[in-house]
């Protein structure tokens, strides 16, 4: 069994696991802002910065990107992690001092509000969550842009993006709230993007329920999609049809449930 010892207790690893996921895994608490378990390593908030001792070496590292290697000793809470932690908490107030989830940080490790002057008031952290779970779905509607302190996210020009597909991952994983959408009866609009979205509604029961641009790209995968069909006979044309966008998920459900005791009559 292969372990590493974290602040001086040894946890045993697994095959590619990461540092922040074993200490987790083991109940060690470290802070991350940037750190998504459906989503790649990124390392860019900085806040899970450790303090790791590996043979005569020691340094800080960010635990998300650091693989968790057999023999590292990792200190979560010594005083250089505690000094980083802290200067970066206080960088992340200069540029969103309204955010409650960095007051929250700052009270939790005694950093002044105050430290540096307010640079930007946004409530963008700049940790590009959104942009990898934009990426992950097949969008590709989000990058980041410029530098320094003009360095943001957005679509491409600014514009409202014809990649976006209206699936809202982007607002589910950020987190500060800084992606916020606004409900209308026929359709949202992601209010960073400036982005609308019209609502599909469902051709049984008449209620809106999922972006047209998003059935568009996913019922056409679904509906030919394989498993759709298999095993369960007569019917399965109209299940395919239903996947493929037009039915919402409590028809989609019903018409399988019928098609299901058709086919088992049958047998």
């Amino acid at each position: 069994m292969e372990s590493v010892f974290i602040n001086g207790c040894q946890v045993e690893i697994r095959a590619g696991e990461t540092v922040l996921e074993t200490a987790r895994r083991s109940g060690f608490q470290i802070p991350s802002l940037c750190y998504h378990e459906g989503l790649g390593a990124y390392g860019g908030c900085r806040l899970c910065l450790v303090e790791v001792e590996e043979g005569k070496n020691r340094f800080l590292a960010a635990s998300c990107t650091l693989p968790a290697r057999a023999g590292l000793r990792i200190l979560t809470e010594s005083q250089p992690v505690q000094k980083a932690r802290a200067q970066v908490i206080a960088l992340l107030l200069a540029r969103c001092g309204n955010l409650p989830v960095l007051h929250d940080l700052a009270e939790r490790c005694g950093v002044p509000q105050d430290l540096y002057p307010r640079l930007v008031e946004d409530e963008c952290i700049l940790c590009g969550l959104c942009v990898r779970a934009c990426e992950a779905v097949g969008g590709r509607a989000l990058s980041f842009t410029w530098r320094g302190i003009k360095r943001k996210v957005s679509p491409p020009f600014e514009k409202p993006s014809e990649e976006c597909l209206g699936c809202r991952a982007c607002a589910h994983v950020c987190p500060t709230g800084a992606i916020k959408v606004e409900e209308g009866p026929v359709s949202f609009t992601l209010l960073r993007w400036k982005t609308e979205h019209t609502y599909v509604r469902c051709r049984s029961c008449g209620r809106p329920f999922a972006p047209l641009r998003f059935t568009e790209n996913f019922g056409t995968i679904l509906e030919g999609g394989a498993g759709v069909s298999s095993g369960t006979g007569a019917g399965t044309a109209a299940v395919a049809g239903a996947l493929a966008g037009e039915l919402c998920p409590a028809c989609r459900r019903s018409l399988r449930a019928r098609e299901l005791s058709r086919t088992a009559a049958k047998r």
